[in-house]
């Protein structure tokens, strides 16, 4: 099924840098949470376009994170039960409220780190695949000049940079398996760039719950503290933490389901052909060519996450659900108009 363009009410602003900077600056987390959704959505739209209609580029899987990351940002995510249990307990009703409180500040904080750097890199690509084909990569190679160079763990852009250069490639491939998979190795460039820098803020958000004891702060104390730490996150990664795609919830802490036809990829990502994509599958995948293994222990360790994510972004990349508008007319009309949704679509 390929996207027609038509899915998303046309009354928002258009994809500029001065549309990004003044979301990213706003200062009320949860408006700019769902400011921030909308206009992921917005960016995919017009990439997707692009792309031939069929792949949804990383902001696609940008959308339906940041709108699950809000359900966090307002205070969404405990579990009726112990709410209703902390109403009745004035301590735990305080401690659980502090709990909220540094989860918000890490997800919002995160929510916006991601889009203030990585958004305008998609709308500099919005441009670029706007152009006549033949000029499409002498212009990706002038944008390309103001990243920043190295690697992500040193403050770098290099994939990013690598990202741009596949989707600028799939966006003239006439191949439909090359181009999908040009589309994935780009999706995975930009995950791993991100999830890099997400560490400080999962990591955070995941330890907000656990309480480090002053007594146990030296030698075997500080390992124990860790490990306990350790069992906690992986806990909440179980019982807790997930992706509300449209139609389906990922469980993180379970394999990644299969499609609604069994399959546990699209036919044209099956198989990995392209080499650049074969050697950065072999390096987060452990368990490659299946969602089988794909599940993460601890959503605070990279590497399980980058498990997940390949998986998932493999597995995914080809439902039409993922370009569906994250609100209803209604509500976007509402933002437009400076009103944040009660409760979203």
């Amino acid at each position: 099924m390929a996207y027609d363009g038509r899915l998303s009410p046309p009354a928002w602003p258009p994809c500029s840098p001065a549309t990004v900077q003044a979301i990213a600056t706003r200062r009320d987390p949860i408006r700019r949470n769902f400011e921030i959704t909308q206009s992921y959505h917005r960016i995919t739209r017009a990439v997707a376009r692009r792309l031939g209609g069929l792949d949804a580029p990383w902001t696609g899987f940008a959308v339906w994170a940041s709108r699950t990351a809000g359900e966090f940002i307002r205070g969404e995510w405990l579990p009726a039960e112990a709410r209703a249990m902390s109403a009745r307990h004035e301590p735990l009703r305080q401690a659980i409220a502090a709990i909220e409180a540094r989860v918000r500040d890490h997800v919002a904080e995160g929510n916006r780190l991601v889009y203030a750097e990585i958004a305008p890199r998609f709308v500099e690509l919005i441009d670029i695949l706007a152009a006549p084909a033949g000029r499409r990569r002498e212009l990706a190679a002038e944008t390309i000049m103001t990243y920043r160079a190295g690697p992500v763990d040193q403050g770098g852009q290099d994939m990013l940079a690598q990202a741009l250069l596949a989707y600028v490639d799939a966006a003239a491939c006439d191949d439909d398996e090359r181009r999908a998979e040009l589309v994935l190795l780009a999706n995975l460039l930009v995950g791993y760039h991100e999830q890099r820098r997400l560490q400080v803020e999962i990591q955070g958000a995941l330890d907000a719950a656990w309480t480090p004891i002053p007594e146990l702060r030296a030698g075997w104390g500080r390992a124990l503290q860790r490990r306990l730490a350790a069992r906690v996150r992986q806990a909440l990664t179980r019982l807790l933490m997930r992706t509300r795609l449209p139609g389906v919830v990922l469980k993180v802490g379970e394999d990644v389901p299969p499609l609604a036809d069994g399959r546990m990829f699209p036919p044209a990502l099956e198989r990995a052909a392209l080499p650049e994509l074969r050697a950065l599958l072999a390096e987060i995948d452990r368990t490659p060519d299946t969602t089988r293994g794909s599940r993460a222990r601890d959503w605070a360790d990279f590497g399980d996450r980058m498990n997940y994510v390949a998986d998932m972004f493999r597995s995914r990349q080809r439902d039409p659900g993922l370009l569906r508008p994250p609100f209803t007319a209604p509500q976007i009309a509402g933002l437009r108009r400076g009103v944040l949704p009660t409760t979203p679509a």
